[in-house]
């Protein structure tokens, strides 16, 4: 799949060389803000060259995930 982004909008079509790799589990944490890019590919959730990882931490940038603690 390639993913553009430009002006506030993202498109996905498929195609591409495949050089950033990830299943779901990698896709979701670092969707959600669980994990960044550099960290999902330390944890075996992605591979790809440091370009591109570092190309998908400014996309995929924003804080931590949390929910209130409260009972």
């Amino acid at each position: 799949w390639i993913l553009e982004v430009g002006d506030g909008r993202a498109r996905v079509t498929k195609g591409g060389h495949g050089r950033l790799k990830l299943g779901i589990k990698g896709l979701a944490a670092i969707y959600s803000g669980f994990l960044t890019p550099g960290s999902a590919a330390v944890a075996g959730l992605c591979d790809g060259p440091d370009a591109d990882l570092d190309a998908a931490a400014s996309l995929f940038n924003g804080p931590a995930p949390w929910m209130p603690d409260m009972f």
